[in-house]
């Protein structure tokens, strides 16, 4: 177990507002941008109301008003994975030293270290059971850790699953996915459930390169997950799979995807050139946007203040207005 002091450097963000685009089935938005100090990866919405989001190695948080502050964390690899936990205070996976580790609201940092070496954790997940559910890429494995840090390894059965996101569904379960690009050969790619007693289910996709690479829980009690293949996919607490081929919208590689404060999905095109939604009844539409020069985005979250923010790996936190 390390700890770090309480704490974190502070910034006023740049609150450069650029151009939204009305899209095809939308309206005109407004996208404003954010700059901290490195890639943000992915994001989170904190206990105390603000984003919290994982930069390079670090931890930062950005209130509603775009004040940043950022918090150095062990490791040199990028923190991957970040989540509220249910002892108000927001859980990491840290790839670099192999563990995962809490924040507290002012700052002071634990972590915990894997029992498996080079696990690669990445995604992380507030559980029904009141524990934090992790995902290790590399390891193949789902892991359990409680708020005192006591961590418990589930094998995943299929080889080579190359596991990227986990998130508590609405049946008290937890389901996962992942995806390797180039994909594997020969790698059957699915969606997985591990209830909380460990018991692993998986659901095969149809291809074997329809790797999934982020799962949220939609309002409608089923499960939704992008594909990069191009498709956004449903899968029902039994297991019942429905794909959304989305190639028909300028976002061909759905990457991060979220509940809107308005009950859809919404995506990210990880080439950085639309925002998708899809409603619980498959009907999609999207949203151009007008940004800086960036590579690709990430993952999002929506807050409190109505917007949906999400992450530029090239350095930058958006906020899509939703008004």
């Amino acid at each position: 177990m390390v700890r770090y002091p309480p704490g974190g450097i502070t910034t006023t963000g740049g609150k450069a507002a650029t151009g939204g685009a009305s899209g095809t089935g939308g309206s005109a938005h407004v996208v404003t941008q954010f700059n901290p100090s490195g890639d943000v990866l992915s994001l989170t919405l904190g206990p105390d109301g603000n984003v919290w989001f994982t930069k390079d190695a670090d931890l930062g948080r950005i209130t509603m008003d775009g004040t940043i502050t950022e918090f150095p964390v062990s490791g040199t690899d990028p923190l991957l994975g970040i989540t509220a936990g249910p002892d108000r205070k927001v859980w990491f996976t840290n790839s670099g030293s192999n563990t995962v580790g809490s924040i507290s609201m002012d700052g002071a940092i634990v972590e915990y270290p894997l029992p498996t070496a080079l696990a690669d954790p990445r995604g992380i997940t507030k559980g029904p059971d009141g524990n934090l559910s992790f995902v290790e890429h590399d390891a193949n494995k789902v892991g359990r850790i409680t708020t005192d840090g006591t961590i418990t390894e589930f094998p995943v059965p299929t080889p080579d699953s190359c596991l990227e996101r986990i998130v508590a569904g609405r049946d008290g379960n937890l389901w996962f996915v992942g995806v390797c690009m180039p994909a594997l050969t020969g790698t059957q790619y699915n969606v997985g459930r591990i209830t909380t007693g460990g018991t692993i289910t998986e659901f095969p996709l149809t291809s074997l390169l329809a790797g999934a690479m982020d799962i949220v829980a939609g309002s409608d009690g089923n499960l939704w997950f992008t594909e990069p293949a191009g498709r956004i996919g449903r899968i029902s607490t039994d297991g019942t799979i429905v794909e959304y081929t989305v190639g028909v919208l300028t976002s061909t590689r759905p990457w991060g995807i979220s509940v809107g404060p308005d009950s859809a999905l919404w995506f990210i095109d990880s080439k950085g050139t639309a925002l998708g939604r899809i409603t619980t009844d498959g009907v999609l539409s999207q949203y151009p946007i007008t940004v800086p020069a960036h590579t690709s985005y990430g993952y999002w979250v929506a807050a409190p203040d109505g917007d949906l923010w999400f992450t530029n790996w090239d350095a930058h936190i958006y906020r899509f207005s939703m008004q």
